[in-house]
């Protein structure tokens, strides 16, 4: 299952009775929050939930798998999210 900005938002406002509109600002506010983060290269770190970090990747070869020609894919800069051990130990 898939759980979308409104999926999210909804589930907000049923779990702490505040309104919609509220819950989709303090959701958009806080993506807001990690995006400006990504772009200062800055690390989001949430005790016992995790940690958002930007990654560049390497240049790398890569294949059409259909005609097999080669294909430069440049570096670039990836968002990543590596969970917390808490977080890890509690999903099993």
């Amino acid at each position: 299952m898939t759980l979308t900005k409104k999926d999210i938002t909804d589930l907000m406002h049923e779990e702490t009775d505040m309104k919609k509109n509220v819950s989709k600002l303090i959701l958009n506010r806080f993506l807001g929050i990690i995006k400006k983060a990504a772009k200062k290269n800055t690390t989001v770190k949430m005790a016992k939930f995790g940690t958002f970090k930007l990654k560049k990747t390497k240049k790398r070869i890569g294949r059409n798998p259909i005609s097999k020609k080669e294909y430069i894919i440049e570096s670039r800069k990836k968002l990543v999210f590596r969970p917390s051990s808490f977080l890890k130990n509690n999903m099993n």
